[in-house]
This record gives structure tokens, sequence and C-alpha cells, in this order.
């Protein structure tokens, strides 16, 4: 851990926002930009993907997903065009982070998502949830 702390001291910064314009990351750079208006320290919560996970999935089971940080996730959520796997397990969501989340995602383009372990989910949500996905254009299964 404290070899990881003196490197990431060094580091001068830790990633380039005008690189990532018209790039597959434009997602992240949605993000980025939501969260500076809002002036919150960014969490990755799975938006940039990891060598271990397939380009298409964004996987962030096991982060904190709270109210101030859902509305920035939905919106870059929204705009990623090639994601097609969305992994929200134990990511600790209430039934308004969730819907923040599942309102603002491409139903023509996410096939999967995975909101096991979320106990604060009410079936109220997952009615909702049940509605989204029957609807015409949505590709959830």
């Amino acid at each position: 851990m404290k070899r990881f702390l003196n490197k990431s001291k060094k580091a001068t910064r830790i990633i380039e926002r005008d690189n990532l314009k018209g790039k597959k990351n434009g997602h992240l750079l949605v993000y980025l930009d939501s969260i500076n208006q809002s002036s919150l320290a960014p969490k990755m919560l799975g938006l940039l993907p990891l060598k271990s996970h397939a380009i298409n999935t964004v996987d962030c089971h096991d982060s904190v997903i709270n109210e101030l940080y859902a509305k920035p996730f939905a919106e870059a959520i929204g705009s990623a065009k090639y994601v097609t796997f969305l992994n929200l397990r134990n990511t600790n969501l209430t039934d308004g982070t969730a819907n923040a989340i599942i309102s603002k995602i491409d139903r023509s383009v996410i096939t999967h998502i995975d909101l096991s372990e979320n106990p604060a989910l009410t079936p109220a949500f997952y009615k909702y949830l049940c509605e989204f996905i029957t609807e015409v254009g949505t590709n959830l299964q």
C-alpha cells in the first residue's frame, strides 16, 4: 500500500481530458464534466475498463454509488454507446439511485444489468424495472 501511495504522489496527472474527446471512453469525459460541475472528487466506478474485463463492460461492483454520484454516473452510462453489460452488484443502491441510473441507460445497447446484493432496493423499484424491460426497444434480458 505504501508503495502505491508513493507512486501516486509522483504522478503528475491521472488522465488527460482532451485525449478522451472522440474516443470510445467518451462516457468517461461526460462523467468527469458532470463531476467537475458538481465539485465532487471523481470516483471511477468502473467506467475505465480494466485489462481483465471486456471493453463492453462497466464493472463497478463493490463500489458505493450514493446520491451524489448517481446522476454523474447515470449520465456517463447514458452516453456509453458500446457498453452492453453493467455490473452494479453490491453498490449500495437505493430506489432513487437505481432509478436515476436505469432511466438514463440506452435501452437498445445494454443487454445485461447485475443488480444483485443491493438490499435497499424495494419491490417498487423492481416493478419499475419490469416495466422498463418490457418496453419496446429494450434489449435487456
